[in-house]
């Protein structure tokens, strides 16, 4: 009889190099909660450029202001509106 059991897993150990985040992110929701977090996060860590996308772009509730909060540290942010889950929406 074969059943399922739970064991522990054991911890991957680190590599030593965190991932450093340069020249250009997307982020897709960047300008909801948890993306504008990302931004944040992102901006501290080395991001120079950060384009923030969502439905509504800039004119998406606090957009502005995050705009605002980003560029204020230095980091060039663009705001586009843009559905990712419409194929023509994000095609070149």
């Amino acid at each position: 009889m074969f059943v399922r059991r739970l064991v522990r897993a054991t911890r991957a150990k680190a590599s030593g190099t965190a991932w450093k985040p340069r020249g250009t992110v997307l982020i897709t929701g960047g300008t909801a909660a948890l993306g504008a977090e990302v931004a944040r996060w992102l901006a501290r860590n080395g991001a120079e450029h950060l384009v923030l996308t969502g439905r509504r772009g800039a004119e998406a509730p606090g957009a502005a202001e995050l705009r605002a909060e980003l560029a204020g540290s230095g980091i060039q942010v663009t705001l586009e509106a843009c559905d990712v889950a419409d194929r023509s929406a994000v095609e070149v």
